[in-house]
């Protein structure tokens, strides 16, 4: 019973870290104590059935999972909200740097006599530069439902850094531009996603007929 309590025991670490919870936050989900979840860890106890299914469920794995003493080939498959989280906390922490280092130049800028009054284009500059840092993850994550918000965010913020740098008295010829981008990156995206569905209807065709 020791060793199957120890096996438990190291599973139940492995998956909650994985999934990176504290016991508290996972005591939270599973409505016990953290006491308990402690325990279960140390090996001196077994989380019941009902636990075991619940525990399961939040990690996205089998039941038999937390009692099969060689997991470390099994491919571990996390829920996607699990995910997401991971994902959205990275995105923002990478437009945070961006917007620091808007801020160091800003500052830098402010210091000095000759460029004071231009140092509040340094966060202007960081709009655009945010937008291709969010459309860099998003391609990388495969969000593309995000993807023509964040070009829009890359095309006009672009544009206005343009127009404020060099004080361009006829703004409606940059608006026309921005415009027939943006036309283009939507349609880009809407062909994009209609070829690469084409393409895995064709796959799974030729799939389906060799088999």
């Amino acid at each position: 019973m020791k060793d199957l309590n120890k096996v438990v025991a190291n599973n139940l670490i492995k998956y909650r870290m994985i999934a990176g919870l504290t016991q508290k936050e996972l005591a939270k989900k599973i409505n016990y104590s953290d006491k308990s979840v402690s325990k279960w860890e140390r090996g001196d106890g077994l989380p019941d059935l009902a636990v075991l299914v619940k525990l399961s469920e939040i990690y996205g794995v089998e039941i038999t999972a937390f009692l099969n003493e060689n997991t470390e080939d099994q491919k571990l498959e996390l829920p996607q909200n699990y995910l997401n989280k991971k994902h959205i906390l990275i995105a923002i922490l990478s437009v945070g740097l961006a917007w620091f280092v808007s801020t160091i130049v800003f500052v830098t800028m402010f210091m000095i006599k000759s460029t004071e009054n231009f140092a509040w284009l340094a966060f202007i500059g960081a709009i655009p530069v945010s937008g291709i840092i969010l459309l860099v993850f998003s391609e990388i994550w495969g969000n593309n439902a995000l993807n023509i918000i964040f070009s829009s965010i890359i095309n006009w913020g672009t544009i206005i850094f343009v127009c404020l740098i060099y004080s361009i008295d006829k703004l409606w010829t940059l608006c026309t531009i921005g415009v027939i981008l943006e036309m283009l990156v939507i349609c880009w995206f809407i062909f994009k996603h209609k070829f690469k569905s084409k393409n895995t209807s064709t796959v799974v065709s030729k799939k389906e007929k060799n088999n």
